[in-house]
């Protein structure tokens, strides 16, 4: 059965840029790309094995802790530029502060007002992680060549949760609230998936 989880290119496109055990793919994405990408150790151990199993990486040694390090082979090499030039599937998000909020009509004042504080309150500190790790990477050398993106990776990172903090705030501060919908409205839905 063909792997089609997009985890194994991210595990291919780290391990282009340098061994890594399982672990440091992990800890690497976690404070990298933590702002539009996740994987747990549960999908990065099993993709480790299918991908080894295809040819794609290989075991190179082994780190402290005995941890495996594995490589890129040149065929997994072949499979990340491949997947690179292909067009990108479309983005999505599901982001439960946000859906709750649509549905704040339905809850409690208070409970509105401690959802977009807490929301706001994660947008400050995912802000300011970010802004610590973009001057850590500006402060450090660049032996992979790769500090350019992963900076211009952050001041995408950066634009969102100042963006996602500055909305969350601008609720806070408005004096509106939504009131709760007529419950005989039904959403009629037309066939393109747009309501009429």
């Amino acid at each position: 059965m063909q792997d089609t989880s997009r985890t194994r290119f991210l595990i291919l496109g780290l391990l282009a840029e340098g061994p890594c055990s399982g672990y440091d793919i992990r800890r690497i994405t976690g404070v990298r790309f933590r702002f539009f990408w996740s994987e747990s150790y549960g999908q990065i151990y099993p993709c480790l094995k299918r991908l080894e199993a295809a040819g794609l990486i290989e075991r190179i040694g082994t780190a402290l802790r005995a941890k495996v390090l594995w490589g890129i082979t040149e065929s997994g090499r072949r499979e990340l530029i491949a997947w690179l030039i292909v067009e990108a599937q479309p983005e999505t998000a599901r982001i439960e502060s946000i859906l709750k909020y649509y549905f704040s009509w339905a809850m409690p004042e208070q409970a509105a007002k401690r959802l977009l504080e807490s929301f706001r309150d994660r947008q400050a500190l995912n802000l300011s992680e970010l802004e610590a790790f973009r001057r850590e990477l500006r402060s450090i050398p660049d032996p992979h060549g790769n500090h350019d993106l992963a900076l211009d990776t952050i001041e995408l990172g950066i634009a969102t949760y100042t963006a996602w903090r500055d909305w969350a705030m601008e609720r806070l501060t408005s004096s509106s609230r939504a009131k709760p919908p007529d419950a005989s409205h039904t959403h009629p839905v037309n066939e393109g998936g747009v309501e009429s």
